[in-house]
């Protein structure tokens, strides 16, 4: 299987989102895939009446698993998981775009050292 092409490579710094990065050594980024809706922390609610509003209710346990597809770079020694730095937990409402919140680097891990990798 083949993974995706890589996303812009510049700074992103400041944006909000989530997104996978492969790192070398020195940390510079040879290639970033932004990814979407990785756990959901809402669930929509389909109006009673036909035209009325659709609503959002907080998900009082969320929790999920995902897969990411990044291709094997020899130059790569890190993958680095961003996304937002906490779930959105409000009261329901009308449905509405979220509010941006700059993402934070959540987790790195060596390649070398995840499970079916030669050192």
């Amino acid at each position: 299987m083949l993974a995706p092409p890589s996303d812009a490579l510049g700074t992103y710094e400041g944006r909000s989102g989530a997104w996978v990065e492969l790192r070398t050594t020195a940390g510079e980024t040879v290639y970033r895939r932004v990814l979407a809706n990785l756990i959901r922390y809402d669930i929509e609610i389909v109006p009673e009446i036909e035209g009325g509003p659709f609503t959002r209710v907080p998900d009082g346990a969320p929790s999920g698993t995902f897969d990411v597809l990044v291709p094997v770079l020899a130059e790569a020694e890190t993958v680095a998981l961003f996304g937002p730095r906490s779930a959105r937990r409000g009261k329901a409402g009308p449905a509405q775009a979220p509010l941006p919140e700059a993402a934070r680097e959540l987790v790195t891990h060596s390649l070398r050292d995840l499970p079916g990798q030669a050192g």
